[in-house]
């Protein structure tokens, strides 16, 4: 199990497939994961990029996107919006470096 990260890090491993004592997450898989995302309204492969709000991520623009490749900086593709159960500010999504 893993504890709620606090901000978007590289170290986000996982799929949420349950969630324990509103605390811990049961992952699924590597390189998929559950991010709270700036209010916006999102759609499935919609690229998430992190946010300078607390950790936050939010929708990239094409040149944020850029910067991001170049720079190394992981992004997010969005597999689906289906978390309100979770957490309804959150997306799940695939990340690549």
């Amino acid at each position: 199990m893993v504890k709620q990260a606090e901000g978007f890090t590289t170290n986000i491993i996982g799929v949420c497939t349950e969630v324990i004592d509103h605390e811990f997450c049961k992952f699924a898989t590597h390189g998929d994961c559950l991010i709270k995302c700036v209010s916006d309204t999102y759609h499935l492969g919609d690229i998430i990029i992190p946010s300078s709000s607390g950790g936050y991520g939010k929708k990239g623009s094409s040149m944020e996107i850029i910067d991001c490749m170049t720079k190394m900086v992981p992004r997010l593709k969005i597999t689906s919006l289906e978390t309100d159960e979770i957490d309804p500010e959150c997306v799940v999504g695939f990340i690549s470096i």
